[in-house]
Parts: structure tokens; C-alpha cells; sequence
């Protein structure tokens, strides 16, 4: 899901709300869907003094396999991410500090994928 974000970005003081249901069924972990429901986004885009920070909170369930016991486990999901937005990068050695909204556009579904598999320890257990 892309959001529009060429007003906020070009102009400081905007700011933009938004609230998505996002779907990260394609996320799989040894074979099995991590993520069978649509995950709640909620956050803010705003510009401050021309510095743009994404701010957003992520609501759902995450279902995976005991690495220990092999028990089905579900366990709620609620974190709060920031990122700071930018339209384009003049050093691509930054690509990973910064998010890139090109063309003014953000993809939400591919920040907030990048926030939840990278945060998923090697290991995960019922208890």
C-alpha cells in the first residue's frame, strides 16, 4: 500500500494521519504464515522544520511454531516504530538509515514488513 506523501514532504509543519489494515500473509516461516490476519497500522507523517519523521503503531496477531515444543503459538502484536522520511537520497551508502518515499510516494507495507521480520528473534518459543 502506497501512500501520497508529496505534500507533507514539500511542505513544513504538514502533517498526515493515517489508519490501514495491511495483509503480510506472503510473510512465511518455515513454511507457515506468520501473520494469518490483516495487522491494525496507525501513525502520522509530519514535517517539522523540513525533517519528515514517520511515526506509526502496529496492532495484530503473529502465529508461529514453537522452536522448543512444536505447539502452535499465537501472540498479540503491538509495537511503535519512527522513521525519518526522505524523497530521495543523494548517497546510497544512507538507504538503510533513511526511508525513501520516491515520487512522493510511501510504501507502508514494505516499511512496516521490514520493522516486523527484522525484529523476530532466530529463536522462538511458547514460553
Amino acid at each position: 500500500m502506497k501512500i501520497d506523501i508529496k505534500k507533507v514532504l514539500n511542505i513544513p509543519g504538514e502533517e498526515e494521519k493515517f489508519s490501514v489494515s495491511l495483509s503480510l500473509s506472503w510473510a512465511k516461516r518455515l513454511g507457515e504464515t506468520i501473520f494469518p490476519e490483516s495487522l491494525a497500522v496507525e501513525g502520522t507523517i509530519k514535517n517539522r522544520a523540513g525533517i519528515v519523521e514517520l511515526r506509526y503503531q502496529i496492532k495484530g496477531i503473529m502465529m508461529f511454531r514453537c522452536d522448543r515444543c512444536l505447539m502452535q503459538t499465537k501472540r498479540e502484536i503491538n509495537e511503535e516504530y519512527s522513521h525519518i522520511v526522505v524523497g530521495h537520497l543523494e548517497d546510497d551508502s544512507l538507504d538503510d538509515v533513511y526511508v525513501i518515499a520516491n515520487d512522493g510516494l510511501l510504501d507502508l507495507e514494505a516499511v512496516v514488513a521490514d520493522d516486523l521480520l527484522v525484529q523476530l528473534p532466530q529463536v522462538l518459543l511458547c514460553k
